[in-house]
């Protein structure tokens, strides 16, 4: 089963913002559209599209979105109404709600999870 087509290490939505790997950034990320995370980011999350969480993304916050798909890391609990992904090279630190959850073989889940019922 998979929630989203993707290639390894390759983002499966079309980002409407980027975070670069050159950069960190702390606060509150809100709004609207799909966001690729590939840097230190520390606060909280809270979109209405798609997250994607690159390779060299390291993720302390809580996060609320539609859909989370992770090769990085995140610490922190995770409500995704349509969906979390973690892929092989993912991890994430927390407890989770999601409508549907897929771990990839090798990734790493460690928290409480809670599937939401729609």
């Amino acid at each position: 089963m998979m929630l989203f087509k993707v290639k390894r290490g390759s983002s499966p939505v079309s980002p409407d913002t980027i975070l670069s790997h050159k950069n960190e950034f702390s606060g509150t990320l809100k709004g609207e559209g799909n966001v690729r995370i590939d840097s230190p980011f520390e606060g909280e999350i809270a979109i209405d599209g798609e997250l994607f969480v690159g390779q060299d993304g390291r993720v302390n916050a809580n996060v609320k979105a539609k859909k989370v798909s992770v090769f990085g890391e995140i610490r922190g609990n995770i409500e995704a109404t349509e969906g979390l992904v973690i892929h092989n090279s993912g991890k994430v630190f927390g407890d989770v709600k999601v409508g549907i959850l897929f771990v990839d073989e090798g990734a790493v889940l460690e928290g409480k999870s809670e599937m939401l019922r729609s």
